[in-house]
């Protein structure tokens, strides 16, 4: 598994359907969904939470579990 394919909540993105899409071409063969390459190859860190986290914003961590408010940064409360 590559690397920058774990986001940094710790989700694979090796087995999320926008990027088993974009993998496998299925626009191609007819079926209409998103792409994706990925959070940190398309310099998103993190989709849903890098424009609410410090942490994640500034480079002080990469991934959320490092962080001393996880869990409670990454709650829909805290945003």
């Amino acid at each position: 598994m590559r690397e920058n394919l774990v986001a940094p909540c710790g989700m694979n993105c090796a087995v999320c359907a926008a990027y088993l899409a974009l993998k496998y071409e299925v626009r191609s063969k007819g079926i209409n969904m998103a792409y994706c390459t990925g959070c940190r190859p398309r310099d998103m860190q993190c989709a849903f939470l890098k424009k609410h986290c410090e942490p994640l914003l500034t480079g002080k961590v990469q991934y959320c579990y490092e962080c001393p408010d996880f869990p409670l940064r990454a709650s829909p409360e805290a945003r």
